[in-house]
């Protein structure tokens, strides 16, 4: 939208005045900090930044027209066309809110924004058409919510499919689109409305229960509520019935529900849905797809395998989660990076468990190797998620030494449990977790080389884990536990009853908090 507004489009228009200039550059400002608002939340599902980013539109409408907005094409072109865009961008968000809230007033007054748009864009314009396919979408999400009991939204929302279809036909709108071929909005909403048109109505609705399939996914990831991933699962499922196999969509639906299963096995140890999730992902036809999609879905279809395999120890399930989450690191043209990121760490994960299981050197420095690519594919710029993988890199090489003893592993695995704490701010979530396992390491060099400076480090990593970590955590306890261990290790080599004193504080707080058997 921005990017239409500079140049080319204002010199088709004529030039505006400098007041209105003015207030057409403040308004454009407005405009992109929403659209990095609403970028953001697709990147962090905080709903702080959709709320954000509706008033933000709403300030960029009201900088250019604030009583009559509706009528604003009549003025200008160029304001008219601003302020469509801004709106729409505004429903978007709307719409969005809605999926994540469940709350039908969002849903309401996307509509009624939309419709007002409808009715005054120029009939036979870009924004026409934009408007009446984004309408068409509502009304259907309103169908559906509301029980399928209103026809009239359903019939609402199929003429404003046939408007914005005949609209984008006629003539110069046409023939425009298939010269300059990069107006991606145009083309989706124009496939969007041919949908609505021709497939049944219970496709769209597998398109609605998919949206809010993964709408509950991110509420879970959010919170880690059993009850979002169950409500997932469950309209992914109905998703996945209603999408045919041809539907563009289907493929999507049955990742996002593997996804969902690892996430439900995780959580309740209950794997007697992997069969029929896995035969699901096994119909897919995964060589067309683009390079993300395949990297994702290799690498949830492996952990499915590894979900198997530790619910029914078959060792083919292992070799199959090896294999899977391979094929997921071969591709290097994937655009997202954390999916490219996220396989090599999976591979890795994999490679160690069978090496375990094994005893395979092979396996274990293919680990090893695949956690450092994981490292080295990282951009330096996604903090986090660096530091991630520096705590990956750690635990690997930890389980290299685990398995086969060479102290030059163990040595070696504590620097990056160092470097994924130095990398995380000082009040992130993860912090405390990163120095209790920097601390255990620690301590683990101190067994094996009675280094009494990686001792006092470790003493101090678990102290401080243990001042920034909620007393709910459960956590909390085994750090305690690892503070008490070490303290008491230090007090055998250099009698300080300061030492004893606290491992004995320590030890009573541990036992205090831990759960009855």
């Amino acid at each position: 939208m921005l990017k239409r507004l500079k140049g080319s489009v204002r010199s088709a228009f004529g030039v505006l005045d400098k007041a209105t200039e003015k207030q057409l550059d403040i308004a454009t400002e407005l405009a992109t900090q929403a659209a990095e608002q609403y970028d953001a939340y697709k990147e962090i599902h905080n709903l702080e930044c959709l709320h954000t980013a509706i008033s933000l539109s709403q300030q960029a409408v009201d900088a250019i027209a604030k009583d009559d907005w509706a009528h604003v094409f009549e003025r200008n072109a160029i304001l008219g066309e601003f302020v469509h865009d801004a709106l729409r961008d505004q429903c978007i968000s709307l719409q969005a809110l809605f999926y994540e809230t469940k709350d039908t007033k969002f849903l309401d007054r996307c509509i009624s924004t939309l419709q007002q748009l409808y009715a005054n864009a120029p009939k036979s314009s870009r924004q026409f058409v934009l408007d009446a396919s984004s309408l068409s979408r509502v009304l259907l999400d309103r169908y559906f919510v509301n029980g399928e009991k209103n026809g009239d939204d359903a019939q609402k929302a199929v003429a404003a499919a046939h408007a914005a279809i005949a609209t984008f036909q006629k003539g110069k709108l046409k023939s425009n689109f298939v010269s300059i071929g990069e107006d991606v909005a145009l083309q989706t909403d124009v496939q969007y409305a041919s949908e609505i048109i021709g497939m049944p109505l219970e496709v769209q609705k597998g398109v609605y229960l998919l949206n809010r399939g993964i709408c509950s996914l991110h509420q879970y990831y959010q919170k880690r509520n059993l009850e979002a991933l169950r409500s997932a699962r469950m309209c992914l499922t109905k998703a996945l019935q209603f999408l045919p196999s041809t539907h563009e969509k289907h493929s999507k639906a049955a990742v996002e529900l593997a996804d969902c299963e690892v996430l439900y096995v995780d959580n309740t140890s209950d794997g007697v849905g992997l069969n029929a999730v896995l035969q699901s992902m096994d119909s897919l036809d995964l060589q067309n797809c683009s390079a993300d999609d395949y990297i994702k879905a290799m690498t949830i279809k492996s952990l499915l395998f590894r979900s198997r395999f530790d619910q029914f120890s078959d060792p083919k399930d292992l070799d199959c989660a090896v294999e899977a989450a391979r094929l997921a690191t071969n591709s290097s043209t994937g655009k997202v990076v954390r999916l490219r990121v996220s396989a090599w760490e999976n591979y890795g994960n994999q490679l160690s468990r069978r090496a375990e299981i094994r005893q395979s050197i092979d396996d274990m420095n293919a680990a090893v190797e695949a956690a450092e690519t994981a490292l080295q594919v990282c951009p330096i710029e996604l903090v986090l998620l660096r530091s991630q993988m520096h705590a990956a890199l750690g635990r690997r090489l930890d389980d290299k030494w685990s398995l086969f003893g060479d102290p030059e592993d163990l040595l070696a695995s504590t620097e990056p449990l160092r470097s994924a704490v130095t990398a995380l701010p000082k009040g992130h979530g993860s912090r405390a977790l990163y120095l209790h396992n920097l601390a255990h390491g620690l301590r683990n060099v101190f067994v094996h080389s009675g280094s009494i400076e990686a001792l006092d480090e470790s003493i101090l990593a678990e102290r401080e884990a243990l001042s920034i970590v909620s007393r709910d955590d459960a956590h909390r306890y085994v750090m305690l536990d690892g503070l008490s261990l070490s303290l008491g290790q230090r007090f055998r080599r250099l009698q300080h009853s300061e030492d004893l004193n606290e491992m004995i504080r320590t030890s009573e707080d541990a036992l205090a908090g831990t759960p009855k058997s």
